[in-house]
């Protein structure tokens, strides 16, 4: 190599002269200075940190996002705590006392309309017989940390369980509405009479 590491040295040293300036050696007095802090903080016994880069400080952001988007809402722990026993309605309690299980027996497979009892009565047990458990386990970590931890899959149950509702609203809205017009609480016939006496008026 052309010049080795004396070269660079010499031009290094000609370089600090040279931002020295005419003041002279007031670059060296504040290497100095960085020096004898740097001396002092480690003579006094404390710990001097490294700065924290960019990347660090966005996957802190990052873990603190993820932990709090794990955590249920004060309205939805509100929500669950809320909950009380509901009744069964009759067609469930008589459907129960007749088959405990609530399972189909040999026969009743082909009876469309009893096998769907099944399966909501089915949903309405289990459902009653869990949300006291989450209740129990909401209290609990609200107790012990603060706050309610759930897992991503709860996150993804809970969207797919909206999407599925915001599909099939239209469908039940629509069988709601035919039987009421089949039982005749809500035929018209009130609209149309309120519409007689609007004319009679005028």
């Amino acid at each position: 190599m052309a010049g080795g590491d004396g070269s660079l040295r010499r031009c290094t040293a000609k370089s600090v002269a040279a931002a020295a300036g005419p003041q002279g050696s007031s670059l060296a007095r504040c290497s100095t200075k960085r020096k004898a802090k740097k001396e002092e903080g480690a003579s006094s016994g404390r710990v001097l940190r490294p700065r924290s880069t960019g990347r660090k400080a966005k996957e802190d952001k990052e873990k603190a996002a993820a932990a709090v988007k794990n955590r249920l809402s004060a309205k939805e722990i509100r929500w669950i705590l809320a909950q009380k026993p509901r009744p069964p309605p009759p067609r469930y309690q008589a459907i129960k006392r007749e088959n405990p299980e609530l399972t189909p027996r040999p026969g009743e497979e082909g009876d469309e309309r009893k096998m769907r009892l099944y399966i909501l009565a089915r949903a309405f047990y289990d459902l009653e017989e869990s949300v006291p458990r989450l209740q129990e386990r909401v209290r609990s970590e609200l107790e012990n940390k603060g706050y309610v931890e759930v897992n991503d899959e709860y996150h993804k149950r809970k969207a797919e369980k909206q999407a599925l509702i915001d599909r099939e609203w239209p469908e039940i809205e629509a069988k709601v509405k035919a039987i009421r017009l089949s039982q005749g609480c809500c035929d018209g016939s009130q609209s149309n009479s309120e519409e007689e006496e609007e004319e009679e008026d005028e």
